[in-house]
C-alpha cells in the first residue's frame, strides 16, 4: 500500500493508443482512460513513432484534454538506414528517451502521480521500472495482449528473450495485474510468474452501441468486424457461408476491414459477390449504424484474449454467433447473447448459422442490449478501476 502523493492524479503508460497515424490502435485501452476517469484523474502519455513522417519529420507534441482526461501523445520520426535491425534499435532509444523526457517534465509540472498504471507491457515495461526505481511510484499493470497466448501469431516466443526479463520485472514490481479476461491471466502465468490477476473486462460505449428499430429485410443480415487476418480467420466465414448458400438461404453478410487480395478471390471463386460486401474500416458510429440494422454478428477467431466487437454487437441489441473458445465462454449467455460453432469448423459454423436463420426471432434485442450495458458500460467499468485504485492507495 501506499500514499496518495498527489490527491488523485494517475498516470497512465500505454503501448498503444489511438493516435493521428493509427486512430483504432489501442482504442479499446482509450475506452479504458474514459471509464476510469469518471471517478479519477487520469492523464495518459503514449510516445508513437511516425515511420512516414505523416505527423512530424522531427518530433511534435499533441495534447488532448476532455473532463478528467488529459492525454499527452508524442509523435517523434526516425530516419531508416536500410538495416532493418539498426533502424528498430534506434527508434527504440529514440522513443525510450523522449518517453522519459517527457515524464520529467510532466513530474515537475504536475508532481508525483498517486501510481502509475501501464497498459500493456510490451514496450513500455523499461521506462515503467525506471519511474518505479528513479521516484519509489506504485505500479499496476494491465495487460490486453493477444501475444500471451500459445497459439498466437506472433507471441511473446517470438521476442527477443529481454522483453520476458522487462516483463517479468515489471510484474513483480506491480502492486496488481489485471487483465481483460481469465483466459488471458492463465495465459499469462503459464509464461510469467505472477500470483493471480484481477479481470476488468473491456467496456462498451452505449452512447454509440444501442438498439433501434431495424428495417425491414428480406435476408438475413450479418456483419463481421476485423482486420482479416489469421486470428480472425475469415476464410472459413466465407467458406460456411458458401455451404449457407448452397442450402438455399437467402442472406447478406457485411464485412469491415482491410480486405486481402486472396478473400477477395475466395469471394469470386465461391459465387457470394452479391451476398458479401467488403468495407473498410469506419468510425464506430459509422459502425454501430450498420449494426443496428444487421441481424447477428459473426466473428470466428482462432484465439482471442476478449473481442470488443462482440459486446458492441450485444449492445445494439445483436446476437454473436462465435467460435466456441472459453475466452467467449466467460461473458456470452448462450442463446441468449450469442450461439457457438465449432472452432476451426466451416461445417459447424454454416449449421449454426442456419439454425440462427431458421430462429432468430427467439433472440430479444432489448435483454441482450440492457444485459451488456449492465455488464459492460462505463460506469460499471468505472466502478471497477476505483475499486482497484482503492485497494492499492491510501487516500489522506
Amino acid at each position: 500500500m501506499v500514499k496518495n502523493l498527489s490527491r488523485d492524479n494517475i498516470l497512465w503508460l500505454v503501448s498503444w493508443y489511438p493516435s493521428a497515424v493509427s486512430s483504432f490502435d489501442g482504442d479499446f485501452i482509450q475506452r479504458h482512460a474514459k471509464a476510469a476517469s469518471i471517478l479519477h484523474n487520469i492523464t495518459v502519455i503514449f510516445v508513437k513513432k511516425d515511420s512516414e513522417g505523416l505527423v512530424t519529420k522531427n518530433k511534435k507534441t499533441v495534447i488532448n484534454k476532455s473532463g478528467n482526461l488529459s492525454e499527452t501523445i508524442i509523435y517523434y520520426y526516425s530516419p531508416k538506414t536500410g538495416i532493418s535491425i539498426v533502424d528498430r534499435i534506434i527508434s527504440r532509444m529514440k522513443h525510450n528517451r523522449i518517453c522519459k523526457a517527457a515524464l520529467k517534465k510532466h513530474l515537475a509540472d504536475n508532481g508525483l502521480p498517486a501510481l502509475v498504471h501501464v497498459h500493456v507491457a510490451l514496450h513500455v515495461a523499461p521506462i515503467a521500472l525506471w519511474l518505479h526505481k528513479k521516484y519509489g511510484l506504485a505500479l499496476l499493470v494491465s495487460e490486453h495482449w493477444t501475444g500471451y497466448l500459445k497459439n498466437a501469431k506472433p507471441n511473446i516466443e517470438n521476442y527477443h528473450p529481454v522483453y520476458k526479463k522487462w516483463i517479468q520485472q515489471l510484474f513483480n514490481k506491480a502492486y496488481a495485474i489485471t487483465t481483460v479476461s481469465k483466459v488471458l491471466c492463465d495465459a499469462i502465468r503459464e509464461t510469467f510468474d505472477i500470483p493471480t490477476c484481477h479481470v476488468i473486462p473491456n467496456v462498451v460505449d452505449t452512447s454509440i452501441f444501442f438498439p433501434v428499430v431495424k428495417s425491414k429485410s428480406s435476408s438475413t443480415r450479418f456483419i463481421h468486424v476485423s482486420l482479416l487476418n489469421y486470428q480472425k480467420n475469415p476464410a472459413e466465414i466465407i467458406e460456411a457461408f458458401s455451404m449457407v448458400k448452397k442450402a438455399g438461404y437467402d442472406f447478406t453478410l457485411s464485412v469491415y476491414g482491410p480486405a486481402p487480395g486472396d478473400l477477395l478471390q475466395l469471394v469470386r471463386a465461391r459465387g457470394l459477390e452479391k451476398e458479401i460486401s467488403f468495407l473498410d474500416e469506419v468510425p464506430q458510429k459509422v459502425l454501430a449504424e450498420d449494426m443496428q440494422q444487421s441481424d447477428a454478428l459473426v466473428l470466428y477467431s482462432r484465439y482471442e484474449t476478449f473481442g470488443c466487437v462482440v459486446i458492441e454487437a450485444n449492445a445494439c441489441g445483436l446476437p454473436a454467433i462465435l467460435s466456441d473458445l472459453p475466452v467467449f465462454r466467460e461473458y456470452i449467455v448462450e442463446n441468449k447473447t450469442g450461439i457457438f460453432a465449432k472452432p476451426c469448423d466451416p461445417q459447424s459454423l454454416a449449421e449454426t448459422i442456419i439454425r440462427f436463420m431458421k430462429d432468430k426471432d427467439h433472440f430479444i434485442k432489448e435483454e441482450i442490449a440492457s444485459h451488456t450495458k449492465n455488464t459492460f458500460g462505463f460506469d460499471v467499468i468505472a466502478k471497477q478501476f476505483d475499486d482497484l485504485y482503492k485497494a492499492v492507495v491510501i487516500k489522506p
